[in-house]
């Protein structure tokens, strides 16, 4: 199963990530990492010989990162296709949302996301 995980250097992506990359599944991660860091995924996620070798950076491997904001999906559609499931981590965070206004962008973002990847 083949994963797209939107905020996945957070703080839930971050162990998410590592327990389905260690189960060989799959993943991309995409984060603008405002509220995480890339070393924080690099720590967890057990590099053993064989996956360390298939590591890099969003090349033909078990696991790929994006740095950019899900705004920019479409800079990156070449990467996501043949995606199976997508676990949607993104900010803002729930403190944040302190207007209704705010909870339906995130939604229609959530949505817009969707069917962008559908398409692929």
């Amino acid at each position: 199963m083949k994963l797209l995980i939107i905020g996945g250097a957070g703080y839930l992506g971050t162990p998410l990530t590592q327990q389905f990359v260690t189960n060989r599944n799959p993943v991309i991660c995409v984060d603008t990492l405002k509220y995480g860091a890339f070393k924080s995924i690099k720590q967890t996620i057990n590099f053993n010989t064989e996956f360390s070798k298939k590591f890099n950076h969003g090349r033909n491997s078990e696991f790929s990162f994006i740095h950019d904001d899900i705004l920019n999906i479409d800079d990156h559609l070449s990467s996501l296709q043949g995606i199976d499931r997508i676990l949607y981590l993104a900010s803002p965070r729930l403190l944040e949302l302190d207007e209704e206004d705010c909870v339906q962008e995130e939604l229609s973002r959530l949505k817009w996301v969707m069917e962008k990847v559908k398409k692929e």
